[in-house]
């Protein structure tokens, strides 16, 4: 049975490498990110045979897992059908490590039949915002297509973002429990209907506090987080 290889590429280091080979390899990897700049990109290649050890993945997941507070790219021969179920533990890995497939087109076709072309050459990312482009190169000498991305070097500016914010620099505590006192949302508990006697407590409660800590509009950066998707934001 074929064993899993992975290739390391970091600061021009070149690493080939198979499991039983994993602890010198963090060893080398770890002197290698001790010494190097801070924007080191590491680079996995993984070819998995598809006589592969069913835990494979397990074991790629754990050995990329403790690299994730760096930049990481994956990519590789996976034999594993992204657009069908086969891979559905390879996506669910996926999500664990929070990387990004950036392939989408078929990278072994079939020309006889569309239908069975399968899509088993990935890019995997967990900073997928610095990559500007991907694709999949049909050149016809192989039976699979080549597939690249392209990182973006550049520094990326914050833009920056307007948010309103109460102005408490001249709030006194005193002189607003004095003035809310003395208005009229005592005629709260006047008013039968519990709806409107809420709104009313509401509007006149607002009222007074935009008077002593008005919003005020601010200017500041917004800090780039790819990690917090759509899906984290709906929980909330």
């Amino acid at each position: 049975m074929q064993e899993e290889v992975v290739w390391l590429f970091l600061l021009n280091h070149v690493f080939q490498l198979v499991f039983s080979m994993l602890s010198l390899c963090r060893k080398v990897l770890n002197s290698l990110l001790s010494v190097g700049p801070s924007n080191s990109v590491i680079v996995v290649g993984i070819y998995r045979p598809p006589s592969a050890d069913p835990d494979a993945i397990d074991k790629s997941s754990e050995f990329i897992s403790e690299y994730s507070s760096h930049e990481m790219i994956t990519l590789g021969d996976f034999n594993l059908n992204w657009l069908t179920s086969e891979s559905d533990y390879l996506k669910e890995a996926c999500g664990n490590l929070n990387l990004t497939q950036l392939i989408t087109d078929s990278t072994r076709p079939n020309l006889e039949n569309v239908s069975k072309s399968t899509l088993i050459d990935l890019i995997l990312s967990n900073r997928s915002d610095r990559i500007g482009a991907s694709s999949v190169f049909d050149l016809g000498i192989s039976d699979h297509c080549p597939i690249a991305c392209i990182r973006d070097t550049r520094l990326q500016k914050a833009q920056s973002q307007v948010v309103s914010r109460r102005n408490f620099r001249k709030f006194t505590e005193q002189a607003f429990l004095h003035v809310f006192y003395h208005s009229d949302i005592s005629t709260t508990l006047e008013i039968p209907d519990a709806s409107l006697a809420l709104d009313h407590f509401i509007n006149t409660f607002n009222s007074e506090v935009n008077k002593h800590a008005p919003f005020k509009k601010q200017r500041m950066k917004d800090w780039s987080s790819p990690w917090f998707t759509s899906n984290l934001s709906s929980l909330s």
